[in-house]
Formats: structure tokens, C-alpha cells, sequence
């Protein structure tokens, strides 16, 4: 039995300035790496119509995404961030050098434009509420971010008992 990767989907800038969803008019923001049409970005294009927020859209591959955000070709990026375990936290792999040489600020969702969104589309994502500090030592106050739920797999072998009361102690 596994834990099959369980990470948010966080709103990361290098400008100060910009501290929550509402501040993101007119910025250009990348929120996916695959297309417009896939869950996270549905989720996030759905809450920012849902919070009233315009920002300009563009599509770029991870090392893409990271690079132009580094190089300051784009205002804010979406960004993984892991949980470790309790109350502990971590940029995927792939922020690491940027939350290394940069100052990253995490930006915050509307929780309530969030649940809105999950309610008026269905989204399986959840609502992840990161307290002051937890993603970094920029992040001043609380950040709502779009959680991505877990996945479990099993060998096929496994009998569904042992399954389902491993899964009942966790």
C-alpha cells in the first residue's frame, strides 16, 4: 500500500506587493503547465471569475513556469507544496532553487470564492489553509491554496480487509 503524492497548488510571486487573490488584476499569472482545460487550471480560472480577478493567462512548462517568474517575465506562478508531515512543509523539487535564491511570497485564495468553485464545478481539489510561515519565512499571514487530495494505491493481490483497516488507522 502507497501514499501516491499529495501536494497544494499555491500562488507564488517575487513581488511583496502582491499578498491575495484580489491583487492579481492584470498580472500575468501562469496556473498550469498542461492547458486551460485541465483540473488545476479549471479550479483556478473558475475562482478568480467567481472573486471578479482578470489576470492575463499563459501556459508554460515547469522549468519554463520557475524560470520566467525568476527572471521576472511573468508576476506569479502556481507552485506544489508538499506536506512532510505535521505542520511541516516544502516546495516540490522544482521550486527549491528558486525559494533558494529568490525572496518568494505565497499568495493567497478566497476561501470563499474557493468553495464555490468546488461547489459550482465539482472539483475534487481541497481547500488547504497554510498558517504564517509554513511555506516560507516571507509568508506574513495565512494562505489558502487549492489542495490536490490523496491517492492511495494498493497491489491488486492485497485482500480489500487489510486495505480498508490500514486506511482505517491512518
Amino acid at each position: 500500500l502507497s501514499l501516491i503524492g499529495f501536494t497544494s497548488d499555491v500562488l507564488l510571486t517575487l513581488d511583496p506587493e502582491i499578498k491575495n487573490m484580489k491583487d492579481l488584476n492584470g498580472k500575468s499569472v501562469v496556473i498550469s503547465n498542461v492547458s486551460a482545460t485541465s483540473a488545476k487550471a479549471v479550479g483556478f480560472k473558475k475562482t478568480f471569475e467567481l472573486g471578479g480577478v482578470k489576470p492575463k493567462y499563459e501556459y508554460l512548462g515547469m522549468k519554463s513556469m520557475v524560470a520566467s517568474l525568476r527572471d521576472g517575465l511573468v508576476d506569479v506562478v502556481h507552485g506544489g507544496v508538499n506536506v512532510l508531515g505535521p505542520g511541516k512543509f516544502a516546495p516540490s523539487p522544482y521550486l527549491r532553487e528558486l525559494f533558494a535564491t529568490k525572496k518568494v511570497y505565497p499568495v493567497s485564495l478566497n476561501k470563499k470564492d474557493v468553495l464555490e468553485m468546488k461547489k459550482e464545478t465539482g472539483h475534487p481539489g481541497a481547500v488547504v489553509t497554510f498558517p504564517p510561515k509554513a511555506i516560507d519565512q516571507y509568508q506574513s499571514g495565512p494562505v489558502v491554496a487549492l489542495g490536490k487530495c490523496m491517492t492511495w494505491g494498493a497491489n491488486k493481490d492485497m485482500p480489500d480487509k487489510v486495505v480498508e483497516e490500514i486506511l482505517r488507522i491512518y
